[in-house]
């Protein structure tokens, strides 16, 4: 070491000038650091090594203190949306933010990183908006404006239950769609006529392939009048329920924190057909650009109880009687006369029957042998209604037992034992009770041998409830009902078999969201 003093030296110096390079080859592109911004805000991140790794960013500013907000891949852009919303709370208010760009290596290690600065500035300010204003709506024969919209819902349980979430996961989706106003007529004051026609659109449930929604390629006359009210021009026309989607504005100037109240028409679910009515109250909530246009921000409120709703999924759907609340925001563009944008956010509250979403799907939770017997046996479960020899899907006979197998005993907690036999067919026989051979004997009901017996006539799984009745049902949830017993939280099965009537329905909650954003007008 002390003959080469300069060796060390030299991989130090060189060392230290890769990394100093690497640092200075760490860029934020887009925006410009000092500029203003708002709406969908373009980031775009430059790293010395732009074939590998990822790039990170972080925001610093009201309300957040240097939060990671996204991860990145080659070419390094992320979209900050500066209008979101938490329900009624903006993620980002307009103010002064600090955005960090991190270059991370293959193996995540930090090698460099930079920072801009930027305003947010969403609301006017202050000589930009109005002191207050008069909202009606105002069409200029010829000109023709595109909408986007977007839907989804997203289904969930109030109480977990694993063997049902999959059922629920089927009805989460996306709505998709595409329409076109052209401006037959000039407003001057009164109602303009309107041609809606409907470009394109579908929606998509759990796993399903997409599906056009009702209109596509087709166009609509519609009237729409100065206070916002749809209408069509003859009795009898149909409407495009998705463009339709107003609400009703007073016939008086208003100013910020002045509220009203009026007929609002909606969506209830993204996968609606018909548009649906409700008094809401509204409220002038201010003053911003929405996509680089001048607007009036209306909040909206409003709620409603016992509403019939049809909810489709994959392969099936629930009719339910639904409780609701929801917010919308609009967004209206009070020089040009027309609304710019609406966002509808609805809360739901309903029962459904885990049934009606059976429509004929494979269960695929240990239950696959619903149309071809049970994985690994012959098929002897050829249908859902009223299948004889399936245990605690019919009465249980001298014979019982699985079918494709040996008559014996049942499946505990599914129907009594049956006899003396009792136990798996083809196995040593059970106890008096049933249960699995070469063990124990359960108890009276059957049950796992070795452990608390079912509980009663009807078995069940040891150590939970007991099945329930003569038809069994699956343990610690309610029997299967009747003397066929069947799937808890299901139809009962009647005389064997799936079918019949519904025992238990399940809590669920569900959130839709419908967004429609102006981005062509011309």
């Amino acid at each position: 070491m002390s003959r080469h003093p300069w060796i060390v030296l030299l991989v130090i110096t060189l060392l230290g000038h890769a990394a100093l390079v690497l640092a200075q080859e760490v860029s934020i592109t887009s925006p410009a650091s000092g500029s203003t911004v708002r709406g969908l805000v373009k980031i775009q991140g430059v790293k010395p090594d732009p074939e590998s790794g990822w790039m990170s960013f972080k925001l610093e500013g009201p309300g957040q203190k240097d939060e990671f907000v996204a991860a990145v891949i080659k070419p390094y852009i992320w979209v900050w949306d500066t209008t979101a919303r938490d329900q009624d709370k903006r993620l980002f208010p307009d103010g002064m933010y600090t955005i960090r760009a991190v270059a991370q290596s293959p193996a995540g290690a930090a090698i460099g990183e930079t920072s801009i600065q930027v305003t947010v500035a969403n609301n006017l300010g202050p000589g930009e908006a109005p002191s207050s204003v008069r909202l009606k709506v105002n069409y200029t024969r010829g000109h023709e404006y595109k909408y986007d919209v977007e839907g989804s819902r997203v289904v969930s349980l109030k109480e977990p239950n694993p063997f049902l979430q999959p059922l629920v996961d089927q009805f989460t989706g996306v709505l998709v769609a595409l329409y076109v106003d052209t401006s037959l007529t000039t407003s001057s004051g009164g109602p303009a006529l309107l041609r809606k026609r409907l470009v394109e659109g579908w929606t998509r449930w759990g796993r399903e392939k997409p599906k056009n929604v009702s209109g596509v390629g087709k166009s609509f006359i519609q009237v729409l009048t100065a206070e916002g009210r749809v209408e069509v021009k003859r009795t009898g026309d149909p409407l495009l329920e998705l463009g339709s989607l107003t609400l009703e504005l007073p016939d008086r100037p208003l100013r910020v924190g002045d509220t009203w109240s009026s007929d609002l028409w909606l969506l209830l679910d993204p996968a609606d057909d018909k548009r649906h009515h409700v008094r809401a109250q509204h409220k002038l909530d201010g003053f911003q650009w929405y996509s680089g246009i001048k607007t009036a921000r209306i909040v909206s409120k409003f709620e409603a109880k016992d509403v019939d709703l049809l909810v489709p999924g994959q392969g099936s759907s629930w009719r339910v009687v639904t409780d609701y609340e929801g917010t919308r925001y609009s967004y209206f563009a009070y020089e040009a006369g027309r609304f710019v944008g609406i966002e509808d956010e609805i809360n739901h509250e309903y029962e459904a029957y885990m049934a009606q979403a059976t429509g004929g799907m494979s269960m695929s939770m240990g239950m696959s042998g619903m149309e071809a017997g049970m994985p690994g046996m012959e098929p002897g479960m050829p249908g859902m209604p009223g299948v004889p020899e399936v245990p605690g899907m019919m009465p249980g006979g001298p014979g019982g037992g699985m079918p494709g197998m040996m008559p014996g005993g049942g499946m505990p907690g599914m129907m009594p034992g049956g006899g003396p036999g009792g136990g798996m067919p083809g196995m040593m026989p059970g106890g008096p009770g049933g249960g699995m051979p070469g063990m124990m004997p359960g108890g009276p009901g059957g049950g796992m041998p070795g452990m608390m017996p079912g509980g009663g006539p009807g078995g069940g799984m040891p150590g939970m409830m007991p099945g329930g009745g003569p038809g069994g049902g699956m343990p610690g949830m309610m029997p299967g009902g009747g003397p066929g017993g069947g799937m808890p939280g299901m139809m009962p099965g009647g005389a064997g078999g799936m079918g019949g009537g519904s025992t238990m329905p399940a809590k669920i909650e569900a959130k839709g969201t419908v967004t429609i954003k102006v981005t062509e007008v011309s």
